[in-house]
């Protein structure tokens, strides 16, 4: 695999608000060399990037022969070129309000998966498509002795995101067909501080969004032999819960600060498929900070100090040749209407099969000394 790059970055531009990037870039920080992440040999054959072979037989032997040393006309390897930026502006109200807007592009190069996941002896002639995401911001703020509020309204989409899934079946381990997807996040950000007395404060934070995939395409691998594409657009995004709220109330006795935290997540989508659901989850935190010296100063917390459950990731049941999308209610049916075998969701939860997931951390208590020269 080879990727090269140089990089530029310009700022500074109408008054800090315009960013400017520009790149051709090198991931092991030399622009002169591949960085290597699998092999280079084709059947035995040195191979360049970028370029495309035919492979013939010559008494037994492999032999690999080019037949395009430039497929995308970029010259050799993989090269990109683009442009990132941002734009915003900001309008004061009045002495305490104001409004802002802010819009951006932004651009990376390819996952390094897709070439790492597809160099298996088989020189890939053809470089992915940039990643990008566009995102645009409009904004509130309100700032008062007793009271500070602010209001954002966001938007994001992503364009070109790699979708590769690892599968294991029996002596088979594979990654499934690249696809290119993109996802669409509207939403809203709320955030307020209200200090009711001199000691006593209360800040509070919510963000209310509804993130779906734009575009989704799942290459269904259960059946190696007969892979077929599913279209999952349309439905919403994995692990991103449409609500969350974080509260913390903070009460100042001398030198130290006492507080409690809170935090709340609604229920999640547990796969693309939408077949599996998260249930929503809180978690209380408590802790304490000082200043012991004007230098040094102690931080004490208990995180989950209920020892609350819940579920942050679903990485699917136990069940070789299968991924975490290959689960639903019924059965995934192939497009003759037929069940996949072991992908009914009563009958696993039925057979007790063991289910991957990641729980949130247990009770935690943790303690830093901090020290300022």
């Amino acid at each position: 695999m080879g990727e090269r790059a140089v990089f530029e970055l310009g700022d500074d531009l109408l008054d800090d608000r315009v960013v400017t990037v520009g790149g051709l870039g090198g991931v092991d920080r030399n622009p002169f060399t591949t960085y290597d992440l699998g092999t280079r040999l084709f059947n035995g054959v040195l191979f360049e990037y970028g370029a495309a072979y035919s492979l013939t037989t010559v008494a037994g032997i492999p032999q690999a022969t080019q037949t395009n040393a430039d497929v995308n006309g970029d010259g050799a390897g993989f090269l990109f070129d683009y442009v990132s930026w941002s734009a915003g502006a900001n309008y004061k109200l009045t002495d305490n309000t104001a409004t802002y807007l802010r819009v951006s592009r932004g651009n990376k190069a390819p996952e390094l998966d897709y070439y790492a996941n597809n160099f298996v002896n088989i020189p890939l002639d053809k470089k992915a498509s940039l990643e990008t995401v566009t995102q645009a911001e409009l904004g509130f703020k309100r700032n008062s002795r007793k009271a500070s509020f602010s209001a954002t309204a966001f938007y994001s989409y992503l364009d070109n995101a790699l979708l590769q899934l690892f599968v294991t079946s029996g002596a088979l381990s594979f990654f499934t067909d690249p696809t290119f997807n993109a996802t669409r996040t509207v939403g809203l950000e709320l955030e307020a501080v209200v200090n009711p007395t001199d000691r006593f404060s209360i800040r509070g934070h919510a963000t209310l969004q509804d993130a779906k995939y734009a575009r989704l395409t799942y290459k269904n691998s259960v059946t190696p032999a007969a892979v077929f594409d599913e279209d999952f657009s349309g439905n919403r995004v994995k692990d991103v819960a449409p609500i969350m709220i974080d509260v913390t109330p903070t009460y100042r006795v001398g030198k130290f600060s006492p507080y409690v935290n809170y935090r709340w997540f609604s229920e999640r989508q547990g796969n693309r498929r939408n077949s599996v659901q998260l249930a929503s989850y809180g978690v209380v935190s408590v802790g304490i900070n000082g200043e012991l010296t004007p230098k040094l100063s102690l931080s004490v917390q208990a995180t989950n100090v209920l020892n609350g459950a819940g579920i942050l990731l679903f990485g699917g049941y136990g069940l070789q040749g299968t991924t975490p999308e290959d689960v639903a209610v019924g059965g995934v049916r192939r497009p003759d209407g037929t069940v996949l075998p072991g992908t009914d969701l009563n009958v696993l939860n039925a057979l007790n099969s063991p289910v991957f997931a990641r729980p949130i951390l247990p009770r935690q208590f943790t303690a830093s000394l901090t020290y300022r020269f």
